[in-house]
């Protein structure tokens, strides 16, 4: 009784075999679509990249140039990181100024209002509050009115940082990152200079940087407001709620930074210093952000030296920042890597659609039912969709494998080509399982191809945002998600 099913197994499978095979013979132009299809991403993305590389080589994008001379003096923020830069120019430290709404809105008070920020409004704790107050009123040195008219409306180099060491200057730019321009020191913008009272009128200031840039801006007096708060757990939770979208007002009221001066005394100094770190960029794909907290910290070191020795001109000046020397590069943007994660995962995942579809198109037309009629059963149906979906999925994976370690997908370069086989097989064999198992929620092709696209689609856009924390946290329950969820495993 086994040989004779085991006879009549191989019988309807060897038919069905033959069967599929003529049918796949009259639709191999679509068969090869399909495979070929990761053949025409890559194409695309190298077209893509031809466009993006010839747009980065127009003057925008360029080191600026005048009268034959380049360099970082002739040139937009932009244009500053394809310079040559041999001697980097020098760069007051500034403080990142809260937007105008910011500080007028609000108003002095206790920092236990919701709405207590000042002018420019630094929140401070520690253990010993009256030094922590006296600290707090020390970190806005004054420009006195005879400093202020003897300050130059026409300064080189030397004497503008020699100024702006002396007191708290700020700008309201987004920082750069990389600072061989300061976004904050370009043409037509203003300076915020912050001290406890504002005791001079705004002014136009012009000159040369450290590096010959020319120097055109507006030197604005802001006041400065110590608040006191009770803790450090308050001065984070107003500084989060200071952002517009996170209190129920919708209303923008942030402050400059916080200070905890923990257990700061005469003769020990420490400090914990809180500031707005979302105006940092960085994502992986180019330097980090030169985040303004240099100043943040001389501020409260001089307050502190003044505090412990007062009656002496005791003063911890930050004169400069500077960048490192650079050699001239061309500006690029390589959508192969900044594209990589995402366009790996969507086009691995394009067959499953394929799949699917294929699968409800035969149960909406009762395809398998007939079958049944004349005699086939489950087993050999299985094995010969099975091996069709496995021999469609190794050519589509073997054209993206090959297509993209020609144009450069690191994915594919460099990771062991071992590793990458026995990668594709478990996962081409998790979303065939996958699809047979969705085919049996749907009746119909037209919802079957809808959901799963955006499946598709979701999934890819989801990593970056959802599923890099899902895989980094150790304490998510991976291996249940991972059964039924398998772009997690892609991504």
């Amino acid at each position: 009784g086994r040989g004779r099913a085991l006879a009549r197994f191989c019988r309807q499978h060897h038919a069905l075999l033959l069967k599929n095979l003529a049918f796949q013979r009259r639709n191999w132009k679509t068969n090869a679509a399909i495979a070929a299809f990761p053949v025409l991403l890559c194409a695309l993305l190298v077209a893509i990249q031809a466009v993006v590389d010839r747009e980065l080589d127009r003057p925008p994008f360029r080191c600026g140039c005048e009268g034959g001379h380049c360099g970082i003096q002739h040139s937009t923020p932009i244009q500053a990181m394809s310079c040559e830069v041999p001697a980097p120019p020098r760069w007051p430290a500034l403080v990142q100024v809260p937007v105008v709404p910011a500080f007028v809105h609000g108003r002095p008070a206790r920092c236990s209002n919701a709405s207590c920020a000042a002018p420019v409004s630094v929140l401070l704790t520690g253990l010993n509050r009256g030094l922590s107050q006296s600290l707090g009123r020390g970190l806005f040195p004054d420009l006195s009115p005879s400093d202020y008219f003897l300050m130059p409306k026409t300064m080189n180099s030397s004497s503008s940082l020699d100024h702006l060491s002396r007191v708290v200057p700020g700008s309201r730019t987004l920082p750069a990152h990389e600072l061989f321009v300061e976004p904050g020191l370009v043409p037509n913008e203003t300076l915020y200079v912050i001290q406890s009272k504002c005791s001079w009128q705004k002014r136009n200031v012009s000159g040369n940087s450290d590096g010959g840039m020319p120097l055109q801006l507006d030197m604005e007096c802001v006041q400065g407001l110590p608040l006191w708060c009770a803790s450090s757990s308050v001065i984070n939770r107003r500084l989060f709620n200071g952002y517009k979208r996170a209190n129920k007002r919708r209303r923008s009221n942030e402050f400059l930074a916080g200070y905890d001066f923990l257990d700061t005394s005469k003769g020990l100094f420490h400090v914990y210093i809180l500031y707005n770190s979302s105006f940092s960029r960085d994502n992986g794909h180019h330097s980090m952000t030169v985040l303004r907290v240099a100043r943040l910290v001389n501020m409260a070191s001089t307050a502190y030296l003044k505090q412990v020795l007062p009656g002496v001109n005791a003063e911890m000046r930050l004169e400069f920042l500077k960048e490192m020397p650079k050699a001239a590069i061309k500006m690029k943007l390589d959508l192969t890597t900044l594209l990589d994660a995402l366009f790996f995962t969507w086009t691995v995942q394009l067959l499953l659609p394929v799949i699917l579809t294929y699968l409800v198109y035969e149960k909406q037309q009762n395809l398998r039912l007939m079958m049944k009629m004349h005699g086939l059963k489950d087993g050999p149906y299985w094995l010969i969709s099975y091996s069709y979906f496995l021999s469609l999925s190794g050519a589509y994976v073997t054209f993206f494998a090959v297509f993209g370690s020609l144009i450069g997908l690191d994915i594919f370069r460099l990771n062991s080509y071992v590793i990458q086989f026995l990668f594709f097989f478990i996962y081409i064999n998790l979303q065939i399982v996958l699809a047979f198992l969705l085919a049996s929620f749907f009746s119909s092709v037209k919802t079957a191809s809808v959901i799963s696209y955006i499946y598709v689609f979701g999934s890819g856009l989801l990593g970056e945002a959802l599923l890099k924390l899902f895989i980094e946290d150790t304490t998510f329950p991976k291996s249940i998600l991972n059964e039924y969820y398998i772009v997690l495993h892609v991504y």
